[in-house]
């Protein structure tokens, strides 16, 4: 009889809270208890609320990305070429595209990218061609 009680009380909270984004704005009169436990704010405040969760939520991935990945981007492209940059735009009779192109860090990056592509390119071939390495 109990637990009957309790899984009675519980469909009618679920019933009664089927609109739990934005209730009604007057409740229908003997319609809600308050004993209930739902709604701790009053009916008047649930479409500000409803609005401030979708602003924060949607506020959270650029937020999230600026700090994961641009952030992180600009200082490593500052620590790699900043002073290349800084070289450059001091250099008069110089071409920055020469400072830039004759920087240690910068014929790394081309030759690691060169590495990248052609091992690339050597695994797809060997993919095509040897029947083992077919899926």
């Amino acid at each position: 009889s109990w637990y009957l009680d309790r899984v009675a009380e519980t469909i009618c909270r679920m019933q009664s809270n089927i609109g739990y984004l934005v209730r009604d704005i007057a409740p229908i009169p003997g319609s809600e208890r308050h004993t209930e436990g739902s709604g701790m704010f009053p009916r008047a405040f649930d479409l500000p609320i409803l609005v401030g969760v979708i602003i924060a939520t949607l506020m959270t991935f650029p937020i999230t990305f600026t700090f994961m990945y641009l952030i992180p981007f600009a200082e490593m492209v500052d620590l790699f070429f900043g002073s290349a940059a800084r070289m450059a735009f001091c250099a008069h009779g110089i071409s920055p595209w020469q400072i830039f192109l004759g920087s240690y860090h910068m014929r790394m990056l081309v030759g690691m990218a060169g590495i990248v592509i052609l091992t690339n390119f050597v695994i797809f071939v060997l993919w095509k061609t040897l029947p083992a390495c077919r899926l």
